[in-house]
């Protein structure tokens, strides 16, 4: 994990604090459909069209409130009085500050047989009792990053790969704020549990049951958006990841925007969200996804090794991120990438003497290896095991082959590799 560098990020986040209640989930609960919605290949996700900043169906329920459902439509928001009014006051009063349209946060509800109907039309869904189902997403779209709640009754479903664009893969945060669910990517099972984080990519296919009534915050960052270290390393679902200052200043932002009565894309808490959505991100990746990466540079170096321009320059733009991540995924145990390179290179000029019983030529030798030139190898050779590659070559045809010195310096890094 790597922390946020920037101290107007960090101090944003540590200003923000999430609300999260744990609530034990009971996965022994059967999840067997009543009824499921048709196929479609359309993929789950925050249902389009009328959720969008554009959107007439507006209103949102009291979180505390669920079961009373009260919706306000966009011709009439001054006739019927939400829950959340109730509690802040009216929206008349404040008219003043901001209008109508600066703090609409469009708001759907599904509920009942009618209501998951209209909600399987999304996608594939399962539910244990459809008189009982009930559902809310709000979101909002700010400056590209999407921020949507989700409350839901108990409910199974999947999303399917390229949910949000096939150029540029989309990367979820999620909190679970309160419930919990479950969710299957690439063979494993997650438990996303109340208070937990996790990142999910739009690229993979993900399964997920929820057992409970359940409340989400989802923030959907375009790949575009990412630094392309962050972007290959958050290129498939990571998830659950630790929760730190900089994310649980994100969760806070969230629930400011959406807030039915102050939120909205126009409000001061929505000035800050696409900074702190990256820099959650990059604070989020997992030691995990840097190993991972490090393994697939450390097998791209074994498959070039006897190419002359094999280097950190080349490596960064294989994977396609920045040279400064290069280094930091791989210099873990004080080896840089060049040296690496440059060792694993000698490795295999030794073995070639140990299995050849003439003598090469060394110029040859050195353009099999990847050396770009003779005195390159023969003043790395040396430096490695102690001796020219002669007298190396000798004492392997009597069987007494000797093993490396030391790990040779960094002196000609550049240089060799």
């Amino acid at each position: 994990m790597r922390a946020c560098s920037a101290a107007t990020v960090s101090d944003r986040a540590a200003a923000g604090t999430s609300s999260v209640s744990n609530t034990s989930s009971n996965w022994d609960k059967s999840l067997a459909a009543r009824r499921v919605g048709p196929v479609s290949a359309k993929p789950f996700a925050a249902p389009r069209g009328p959720l969008g900043p554009a959107s007439q169906c507006t209103g949102s329920p009291n979180r505390a409130a669920l079961s009373q459902r009260s919706t306000v439509s966009s011709g009439n928001r001054g006739a019927r009085r939400t829950p959340c009014q109730g509690q802040h006051g009216s929206r008349r009063n404040r008219t003043a500050m901001r209008t109508s349209a600066e703090i609409d946060v469009p708001t759907r509800e599904w509920d009942g047989p009618a209501g998951f109907d209209r909600f399987a039309a999304q996608g594939r869904f399962a539910v244990p009792d459809v008189k009982r189902f009930r559902a809310t997403w709000r979101s909002v779209v700010v400056d590209g990053v999407q921020l949507g709640e989700w409350t839901t009754s108990p409910i199974s479903g999947a999303q399917r790969p390229g949910a949000t664009g096939p150029t540029a893969p989309t990367v979820f945060l999620v909190t679970v704020v309160e419930g919990s669910f479950r969710y299957w990517s690439e063979g494993r099972a997650i438990d996303a549990r109340g208070g937990s984080l996790h990142l999910v990519s739009s690229t993979d296919a993900v399964r997920f049951a929820v057992p409970e009534p359940t409340r989400l915050l989802r923030v959907a960052v375009p790949g575009a958006f990412l630094p392309q270290e962050i972007r290959a390393a958050t290129a498939s679902t990571i998830g659950q990841v630790p929760a730190t200052r900089v994310t649980a200043g994100l969760t806070s932002l969230v629930e400011q925007v959406l807030d039915p009565v102050l939120g909205g894309p126009a409000s001061p808490a929505a000035r800050a969200v696409r900074a702190l959505a990256v820099a959650a991100l990059e604070d989020s990746v997992p030691e995990a996804a840097e190993h991972d990466l490090r393994s697939q540079i450390l097998d791209h170096i074994e498959r070039h090794l006897g190419d002359p321009d094999l280097g950190p320059q080349s490596i960064a733009a294989a994977f396609g991120i920045s040279l400064r991540w290069v280094h930091h995924v791989f210099n873990v145990d004080g080896a840089s990438v060049a040296r690496h390179i440059r060792e694993r290179r000698l490795d295999m000029v030794a073995a070639q003497l140990q299995s050849d019983r003439r003598f090469p030529r060394i110029g040859a030798l050195a353009e099999r290896s990847g050396f770009a030139a003779r005195d390159q190898l023969t003043r790395a050779f040396k430096a490695r095991y102690g001796m020219t590659i002669a007298e190396y070559a000798e004492r392997a045809s009597e069987g007494r082959a000797p093993v490396p010195l030391r790990s040779s310096g960094d002196a000609e890094d550049e240089e060799t590799a």
